[in-house]
C-alpha cells in the first residue's frame, strides 16, 4: 500500500515535465506572438503615429519599440532558445519561471509602448468634446 507521501514523489517527475512543457508552450505562443507584433502590428501602429503626429515627438519608449523591434523579436527568439537549453539541462524550475516572466515583460513592454500615444490621442480627443 503507497502513501499519500510517496505517491507524490512517484508524481514528481512527471509533474515536472508537464510543467516544463507548459511553461515552454507559454513561451513559444509568447514569441509568436513577439513575431506577430513585429511584423503586423508595429508597422501599422507606426504609421498611424506618422500621420497623427506629425512633428510631435513621441513618448521615449515608443520611439524605443519603433525603432528596436527587430531587436525585441531576436530577445524573443532567445527566450524560447533558453527554455530548451534549461529543460535539455534538466536546471531548476526557477529558470523556467524566470524566463516566462521576462516574456511576459517583454510583451507588456510592447504593448504598452504602443497604446501611451493612443491614450494622448483619446484626451486630445475628450477636451476637443463640446460639454
Amino acid at each position: 500500500m503507497t502513501t499519500i507521501s510517496q505517491s507524490r514523489e512517484s508524481n514528481s517527475p512527471n509533474r515536472r515535465i508537464a510543467i516544463a512543457i507548459a511553461v515552454a508552450g507559454c513561451v513559444f505562443v509568447l514569441t509568436l506572438s513577439q513575431l506577430y507584433l513585429t511584423v503586423a502590428v508595429i508597422p501599422r501602429f507606426s504609421s498611424i503615429f506618422h500621420d497623427l503626429f506629425e512633428g510631435q515627438p513621441l513618448p521615449a519608449v515608443t520611439v524605443l519599440a519603433l525603432n528596436c523591434r527587430w531587436l525585441l523579436l531576436g530577445l524573443s527568439g532567445v527566450w524560447a532558445i533558453s527554455v530548451a537549453f534549461v529543460v535539455r539541462r534538466k536546471a531548476s524550475m526557477r529558470y523556467l519561471y524566470a524566463i516566462l516572466a521576462l516574456q511576459v515583460a517583454q510583451i507588456g513592454f510592447t504593448m504598452l509602448a504602443l497604446f501611451i500615444p493612443l491614450q494622448k490621442i483619446i484626451e486630445t480627443i475628450e477636451t476637443a468634446k463640446p460639454h
